[in-house]
């Protein structure tokens, strides 16, 4: 999947994030609470908007993404408060929703709108849906959605601070063991691993069992970045008769003793959780990452940096930091503003950034728009 542009307003703090559009390697760059992590968050609600059913805010938003090179899509629509109880609160409603593929092509269709409690699904009227659900949620099973419903679920929101908490335990299964012998059951599964939602843990343990081709080569990239790092591997406990806990674990040089991820420093668990995603994450995915500097440390920034650069997946990243400002390619640079309360993006290209023989990131630090926040 690609998100071309968004746009999003939030009604219920009149927010705006004025459209913008997104590279496969898109930084967002600018002052503190101009509204960079806004963004992320934005994406991220549409994506549970799209995929986990019922709407909390009352929005106005619009989206272009692709599945393939083959279609766009348009994917817009507005949600209201229909009434407020005793407290101030109400239930959120779909007004209005629209899918459109291809849309100012002669290939254009509507694949649905929902409008003045209305539905039509390819021009066929339907009857009522529940207004508190997106129809994307609502008609997944359906070919035509489920490709864009596969997709937006696959948009990855990295945090690490959440992953850290989950402890990952499984039920031994002996038929999931045969069909991992198989070529065609191990890419089935694999699949399913790399399309599914389970915390970035569970996807590194289940390469270590089923994978290992995909564990060494997170290990080696880990391995690259921490030099001292001799060994990786996931050991197995018995929590009762039928579970299991998993523990990842390390080996380093001139310790005699495996070390539990409890013990890793924060940087080493967040950039062996991050080269996960990357590794067991569909070809097509969007990963979405805040403050790149806090996420991961600067001391792995060349080799991840330099994963985002090469890889197939789509990246939306956050940074203040002046090393990784450098390391990104300034054609991927968004510089963003925020005017009360519009947020807006430019180009460096729009500031004319590169254009003297000056060092980018010093022509950008003393652009006046990115030291207060506001380009008035």
């Amino acid at each position: 999947m690609r998100l071309h542009s968004l746009y999003f307003l939030n009604k219920d703090s009149n927010l705006e994030i004025e459209r913008i559009h997104f590279d496969d390697l898109t930084l967002l760059v600018g002052a503190s609470g101009v509204g960079k992590t806004q963004i992320l968050n934005a994406i991220h609600y549409l994506k549970n908007l799209a995929t986990k059913g019922s709407v909390s805010k009352a929005i106005e938003w619009s989206c272009e993404l692709s599945v393939n090179e083959d279609a766009t899509y348009l994917w817009t629509g507005v949600t209201e408060k229909e009434k407020r109880d005793s407290i101030g609160s109400g239930r959120v409603s779909f007004m209005r929703e629209v899918l459109i593929k291809n849309q100012g092509l002669p290939s254009e269709k509507k694949i649905f709108e929902r409008s003045k409690g209305q539905v039509f699904f390819l021009d066929s009227h339907l009857p009522n849906s529940d207004s508190s659900k997106s129809l994307i949620s609502i008609y997944k099973d359906d070919d035509i959605i489920h490709p864009i419903y596969k997709a937006i679920e696959g948009i990855i929101f990295f945090d690490f601070e959440s992953e850290r908490a989950i402890d990952v335990v499984t039920t031994p299964d002996s038929n999931l063991d045969k069909v991992s012998k198989t070529e065609s059951g191990k890419n089935a599964l694999l699949n399913i691993v790399r399309e599914g939602t389970m915390p970035n843990k569970a996807k590194l343990i289940y390469a270590y069992k089923y994978f290992p081709d995909i564990f060494k080569e997170v290990k080696w990239e880990f391995q690259g970045i921490f030099e001292k790092v001799e060994d990786l591997r996931i050991k197995t406990f018995l929590v009762d008769e039928k579970r299991e806990g998993h523990a990842i674990q390390l080996k380093e040089e001139g310790v005699g003793k495996w070390i539990d991820s409890g013990e890793f420093s924060a940087g080493m668990f967040k950039t062996l959780l991050f080269i996960t995603a990357t590794r067991l994450s569909s070809p097509g995915s969007l990963i979405l990452l805040d403050e790149f500097e806090n996420s991961l440390g600067i001391n792995c920034v060349d080799s991840v940096a330099g994963e985002m650069l090469s890889d197939k997946k789509q990246f939306i990243i956050t940074s203040h930091h002046p090393y990784i400002i450098n390391r990104i390619p300034m054609d991927s640079w968004k510089i963003i503003t925020r005017n009360g309360l519009k947020i807006k993006s430019r180009t460096a290209k729009e500031y004319r950034i590169g254009e003297s023989k000056h060092d980018a990131f010093m022509q950008l630090i003393n652009l006046e728009s990115y030291r207060t926040g506001s380009d008035e």
